[in-house]
């Protein structure tokens, strides 16, 4: 392969990884956004008062679950980064080979750390499922 494609091709990567950092912090974002809208209606808004130790246990888990997604996602996050900074150095030395092991989907990085993004994505579906439990309680009146 040509040196320019060799370049172009780290580049493209250096580029995806970026893209997917931007991608999962709206999935943080969404956690942390969630947790606040319940936090603010449970604590500042009298009508959303939990009455039961049930509605309870639900918010607990519910917030438990968010923190958890965004510490997950967050710490993916922080990996991306350190893998973009790899992806620079490959770029600067042209070693396309080890960028293709280590970066390409299914490479060495993702093996080793996707169960920390699937840790928090799961977290993430966890806690949507919990809170739809609640509102359904809530506007049943199920107690």
């Amino acid at each position: 392969m040509q040196e320019e494609a060799k370049l172009e091709y780290i580049k493209a990567l250096i580029k995806n990884l970026e893209s997917s950092k931007r991608y999962v912090l709206l999935y943080i974002s969404f956690d942390l956004g969630l947790l606040v809208l319940l936090l603010n209606g449970i604590l500042f808004q009298k009508a959303t008062v939990l009455s039961t130790g049930l509605e309870k246990t639900l918010l607990c888990l519910i917030v438990l679950a968010l923190i958890s997604s965004a510490s997950f996602l967050s710490n993916w996050i922080s990996r991306l980064h350190a893998l973009a900074i790899e992806a620079v150095d490959l770029f600067v030395t042209s070693e396309l080979d080890a960028a293709r092991k280590k970066h390409y989907p299914g490479g060495e990085y993702w093996n080793r750390w996707r169960w920390i993004y699937w840790s928090g994505i799961i977290a993430m579906i966890i806690a949507i499922a919990l809170a739809s439990i609640l509102v359904v309680m809530k506007l049943l009146g199920i107690t």
